[in-house]
């Protein structure tokens, strides 16, 4: 399963697309007659596609760095926190990607 590419950009509470041309991709609220929630809702939604991106390449960055504070610190609070916090990366790009984690 494939998103729209991005970017996508919030016109009056229509998420548009550009896979290749226009395309509206959601509606948030009333179209040019948005609340501030609609207006916050319509950009966090038209970011999806950036936030994705980010997190599954800190993803394969993070990898590595667990590592290193393993061999340094073994399971210390840190360890813990950054497991944390890998885990629910996974969660959140599994879920972006229609996929069970």
């Amino acid at each position: 399963m494939e998103h729209t590419p991005g970017p996508w950009n919030d016109n009056g509470g229509q998420i548009e697309g550009h896979g290749g041309y226009p395309n509206v991709i959601a509606t948030v609220g009333k179209v040019n007659e948005q609340s501030n929630q609609d207006t916050a809702n319509a950009l966090l939604i038209a970011a999806a596609p950036d936030l994705l991106e980010a997190v599954t390449r800190l993803f394969g960055w993070h990898g590595s760095q667990q590592a290193e504070i393993y061999r340094r610190e073994g399971r210390s609070e840190t360890w813990r926190k950054s497991n944390e916090v890998y885990s629910m990366a996974v969660d959140a790009i599994a879920r972006a990607k229609g996929v069970t984690a």
